[in-house]
């Protein structure tokens, strides 16, 4: 039995799918502890997990998550504190937690969330090899793929446009200059060599990646220890829901199911489809979340049904489309179940999912001011009807049910366990199943 630590950001986006990873690692009969904020450690044992506490200001988290409600514009990285860096605000204090939580746990590895940058440093600090989970979209950067950030569509090669990726990229290296700044400081603190695209990086044992290149852009090299794993979820992740009455789904119209995630808001967009849904031969199902006011919905037509949590995995297999904010988590989990979807990005990494989405065919990218009136309208009535789209995503669907998830990572994280140094995949393909995985246990 080995013993593994995970960290991560205090974001449902981030912990649900650690927890998969967690309970797949403690069914290979691994002990495993959750570093986060105390705010889901309730969540962390109704899972039956044990969590460990990172402490954040009072306030901290709340004010962190605000700024990502915030709509996405590239002007906002010329503000004196763009969004993201809130991220960086306690980077030392949580790296100097996590050095202490290492030093006293002696775990074997670290697994840590890729956006919980204090990770990588404390793991330098404690010459621990350590393995990252990119919860969000593949942050890795190459030439052949749009500049990462923008959330710039995708073109084949020789399209004109890529000619303009190499000078799209330059504000993107300016933002990574900024933060490296504030990463380098806090590892020269503790004697570490400098770093560049901290931000972004991955880790150079083992970075997982819940997709598979028929989701993700291609590319002419996707580096050795970087393994496309599938989706990583589990049914059973300690999260609280509203009773949902699901006789409300017995009749045979079609049905969307419309999910703003747990952080943005997107009242906007809630309003937008009630609308279209008082006069319409299909039904929608509301999943509010905390930050949207549930009696405005009030006086909603009887085939809107609002919630402010549902089972969403449970409900996936019984809806017909989607309509998100292009979370990471909710786009694998609808094209695990072979749904398209409208994709209607707010902020943070969301114009990446739906620049994805749109190149694999498997649904639409609306920008937030044109979701309304009849662009919208088409919109739903094409991902309900068109086949091309759910084909598309009945494409991905079937690579991702080919994959491992969270096994897969479960055994590649025993493999570095076992190697202590970076892992390298057994085959080009940057898609990695349970059976190639295992391979690499020797």
């Amino acid at each position: 039995m080995s013993k593994i630590l995970i960290s991560s950001l205090p974001a449902s986006g981030h912990i649900n799918p650690l927890i998969a990873i967690a309970q797949a690692l403690q069914k290979r009969g691994h002990q495993v502890l959750v570093a986060t904020d105390q705010s889901y450690h309730s969540q962390l044992k109704r899972a039956n997990l044990t969590p460990l506490p990172l402490y954040y200001p009072d306030g901290a988290i709340s004010n962190i998550l605000y700024q990502f409600q915030k709509p996405a514009r590239w002007i906002s990285q010329l503000q004196i504190k763009p969004p993201q860096t809130y991220f960086f605000d306690y980077l030392e204090q949580l790296t100097a937690q996590l050095i202490h939580i290492i030093r006293d746990q002696k775990p074997d590895v670290l697994l840590t969330d890729l956006n919980f940058y204090a990770g990588p440093i404390a793991a330098d600090v404690c010459q621990l090899p350590y393995a990252t989970y990119c919860a969000i979209v593949n942050t890795h950067r190459s030439s052949d793929c749009p500049p990462y950030g923008l959330g710039s569509d995708w073109y084949p090669p020789h399209h004109p446009v890529r000619f303009l990726w190499p000078f799209l990229n330059i504000p993107v290296e300016m933002v990574l200059w900024r933060h490296d700044q504030i990463i380098n400081r806090v590892r020269r603190h503790y004697g570490l060599p400098a770093v560049r695209g901290g931000m972004l990086a991955h880790s150079p044992y083992l970075s997982l990646i819940p997709t598979t290149d028929a989701y993700e852009y291609p590319r002419h090299h996707v580096p050795p220890q970087m393994m496309y794993v599938g989706p990583v979820t589990s049914a059973i992740r300690g999260e609280l829901h509203d009773n949902f009455p699901w006789e409300w789904l017995e009749d045979k119209r079609p049905t969307l199911y419309v999910s703003m995630g747990t952080i943005v808001g997107g009242i906007s967009v809630f309003q937008n489809v009630m609308k279209l849904a008082k006069e319409a031969h299909w039904k929608a199902i509301f999943a509010l979340g905390n930050h949207t006011n549930i009696e405005l919905f009030k006086d909603a037509p009887k085939n809107v049904l609002v919630k402010r949590f549902v089972p969403q995995l449970q409900l996936l297999s019984k809806v017909d489309a989607v309509i998100s904010h292009g979370g990471n988590n909710t786009v694998s989990e609808t094209l695990l179940h072979g749904l398209p979807l409208i994709v209607i990005p707010i902020s943070a990494d969301q114009p990446e999912s739906a620049a994805r989405v749109k190149a694999c065919g498997a649904g639409i990218r609306l920008r937030p001011a044109l979701a309304k009136g009849k662009r919208l309208q088409k919109a739903i009535e094409a991902i309900l009807f068109d086949e091309r789209y759910r084909q598309a995503a009945q494409k991905v669907m079937q690579s991702y049910r080919r994959m491992g998830g969270a096994e897969t990572c479960a055994v590649l994280i025993e493999a570095l366990i076992a190697k202590q140094q970076p892992l390298q995949r057994p085959y080009a393909s940057p898609n990695v199943t349970l059976e190639e995985a295992e391979s690499l246990l020797g």
